[in-house]
């Protein structure tokens, strides 16, 4: 297994947002304009957005010797 972990905490709602993506992704959920596959595809880019939002913020308290 390929697992990669934090040693930093992590608020509780952008652990929610990995694991929700995590679990919700799909190699092929762009090959549908189905409104069914559309959703769950706007949901994840909702989700990715917020962790890009809470990202450099974090990056930048825990890893200041690293950018």
């Amino acid at each position: 297994a390929n697992n990669h972990k934090l040693n930093k905490p992590v608020p509780q709602e952008i652990k929610s947002a990995f694991r929700k993506l995590k679990e919700s992704t799909s190699g092929f959920s762009h090959l549908s304009d189905d409104d069914i596959v559309k959703t769950p595809f706007s949901a994840n880019m909702f989700l990715l957005m917020e962790v890009l939002e809470w990202l450099p913020e974090f990056v930048e308290t825990n890893y200041k010797n690293h950018i």
